[in-house]
């Protein structure tokens, strides 16, 4: 593909094997040669082992603690050295697949955990996010690391029935437990949890006063700078009257998943519009197109990216739809 020639040392495109960066200074500590970076443990392609132990090896006993995306490593890619990303469901033949994301929210209840979020209905927020499921035409498969945008753009259906895109199905699987105390033990099938608590000090102004037009405020890059989970702080003094599914769909959803935080106006307050992820009007809280690629390209840079079980590529069915 122009421009990504694996060409770290001329300052040039630095990433390649499962879109890691590469260390070619030939060293290659613990044998030679060079090694990836994959955020929580170096790999070293040329002994094909990892040079320190799964952080997560305590909690899946049955795997080594020196494997490599969970040894299934003909569908599988690794995490960051932590995680699993699967991507099957792909027929070739047909040029459909579908992708599934993964989120699972945490939500801590405390002695002072706001009463609209302790109503909220778990289901109900599952819902919206589902609300978002679409069906994408795509040049190519979407891969770790490539932006929909670099994959080719959107298309409509009629190129893909001339056998010319793939018929990507995108499914949005959100799950939201109550719990009374956080467990940051990962589901590795799950990809990272959010955490939802309540921290009444991000709610102050200068002055000292609390505010009680916000609702919540969520982090937006502790994944990629500090390799923790997304949070999302409650205020307890909150008096806007929002519900907490949408409260919850767009802290999670636009501000954890997508990694965005709002336009401003001339004032400097925050915009939010009618309708998506980003908006705060009640009941018009949901994934838009727009959103939904801004949460794959996430997740594609991210890695937390799951997809279903392989499809016999020797039995292509007809195309419909």
């Amino acid at each position: 593909m122009p421009g990504r020639k694996l060409t770290p040392a001329s300052g040039g495109y630095r990433y390649g094997f499962n879109g890691k960066e590469l260390d070619d200074d030939g060293t290659g500590m613990g044998g030679g040669g060079n090694t990836y970076d994959y955020g929580f443990r170096i790999y070293n392609p040329q002994i094909a082992k990892f040079l320190s132990v799964d952080p997560l090896t305590a909690s899946y006993p049955w795997n080594s603690s020196y494997a490599f995306a969970e040894n299934d490593v003909i569908r599988s890619i690794d995490l960051e050295g932590l995680e699993r990303l699967v991507m099957t469901q792909i027929n070739h033949v047909n040029r459909t697949s579908i992708i599934i994301i993964k989120k699972e929210i945490q939500i801590k209840i405390e002695a002072n955990t706001p009463a609209y979020i302790l109503k909220l209905r778990a289901e109900q927020v599952s819902e919206i996010f589902k609300s978002g499921n679409t069906t994408m035409y795509l040049k190519q498969l979407p891969q770790n690391g490539n932006p929909l945008t670099q994959a080719g753009g959107l298309f409509k259906n009629a190129r893909w029935k001339k056998g010319k895109l793939y018929k990507v199905g995108i499914e949005y699987d959100v799950r939201i437990n109550f719990v009374n105390q956080i467990s940051y033990n990962q589901d590795v099938d799950r990809g990272l949890t959010s955490y939802v608590i309540v921290n009444n000090e991000v709610f102050k102004d200068e002055y000292g006063n609390h505010r009680t037009a916000v609702a919540a405020k969520a982090s937006i890059d502790r994944q990629e700078t500090t390799n923790t989970p997304e949070a999302v702080f409650l205020n307890t003094k909150f008096q806007g009257g929002l519900s907490g599914e949408s409260v919850i769909a767009h802290e999670v959803g636009f501000h954890n998943m997508t990694g965005k935080e709002h336009k401003q106006d001339y004032e400097g307050n925050p915009v939010y519009p009618d309708a998506g992820l980003e908006s705060n009007v009640d009941g018009r809280v949901g994934p838009l197109i727009n959103d939904t690629i801004d949460v794959i390209n996430t997740n594609l840079q991210r890695g937390n990216l799951d997809t279903l079980t392989p499809v016999d590529d020797d039995k292509p069915t007809r195309k419909t739809g």
